[in-house]
């Protein structure tokens, strides 16, 4: 039995200020699963549009824990950064006007929406447990998408799979970390043409410790180069006392391009938290 309340006679419509050009989507044939770095408040998410039950999807759904977000305000917020900077128009796919595009979601012609679910909170009245989530509307008419008012709630066995109208979104945080691009040189000139290796710091700070860093997670530039294994090196690059992770990295496998203003990283830690930063950077040898 599912027990889903979608508040259609409370419509929160929505109109956008929220931009931030650095998200990026992640489409696979066509489809649209997901997109990293997406701002919610002051903190950086990748997201995933993912199909099954909470159970599932989310490490269980037994305790709020299990979601990035411990309030309906903070779903809301984040379903409504979904409208503004992830369901969108663009090059790679209409994921606006054609919503059913999101993974999860249609195929059906006769469906004019999608409605993904962001989790935020478990009820506990006698049993069995409700799940919480605030629910965002990708409506194929760009004025009629809207953030729900009022909580879904539905059991957390409840299985979106044959539902093709119903997705969860799945939020990560990101930990934002401090890099430094060829430490000790404050110009950072790449040459994107060069054959030869680039060193890049992850820094340790207050609320980092680049010694939980695994440095085969690490990728770095549009391309992702991964580190080269033979060179991994813990000193103290910015002289505050701490050891600082130093990583090289083939140029060419970089994927910096003539023109490129800044560069970035992403990896895990040890203990499997993602993390992301980046650099400015200055491109020579460009004709």
């Amino acid at each position: 039995m599912r027990m889903l309340a979608f508040a259609f006679a409370l419509p929160l419509l929505f109109i956008s200020t929220i931009t931030h050009a650095d998200v990026a989507l992640d489409v696979r044939g066509g489809q649209l699963f997901g997109a990293s770095d997406v701002p919610v408040g002051d903190m950086l998410f990748d997201v995933e549009f993912v199909d099954g039950t909470c159970v599932a999807v989310f490490d269980g759904c037994d305790e709020s824990s299990d979601f990035e977000f411990a309030t309906l305000a903070d779903a809301r917020l984040a379903g409504e950064v979904l409208l503004a900077e992830v369901f969108l128009d663009v090059g790679l796919g209409t994921f606006d006007t054609d919503p059913l595009l999101t993974n999860g979601c249609g195929p059906d012609p006769d469906l004019a929406d999608c409605i993904v679910l962001i989790p935020y909170a478990l009820d506990t009245p006698p049993p069995p447990e409700i799940l919480l989530s605030g629910q965002v509307s990708n409506h194929e008419v760009e004025g009629n998408d809207f953030v729900f008012v009022d909580s879904g709630r539905h059991l957390p066995t409840s299985d979106w799979s044959a539902d093709i109208r119903v997705v969860y979104a799945r939020f990560t945080l990101l930990n934002v970390i401090s890099l430094d691009i060829k430490p000790g040189n404050d110009s950072n000139n790449i040459n994107p043409g060069s054959r030869g290796v680039i060193q890049v710091a992850i820094l340790t700070t207050d609320t980092f410790d680049a010694q939980d860093v695994d440095p085969s997670t690490v990728a770095f530039g549009p391309s992702g180069a991964s580190a080269l294994q033979t060179f991994v090196q813990f000193r103290d690059v910015d002289h505050d006392g701490d050891a600082d992770l130093v990583l090289r990295f083939q140029i060419s496998d970089t994927g910096i391009a003539c023109g490129d203003n800044s560069a970035s990283l992403t990896g895990m830690t040890l203990g499997g938290e993602l993390f992301e930063g980046s650099d400015s950077i200055q491109t020579v040898g460009c004709k």
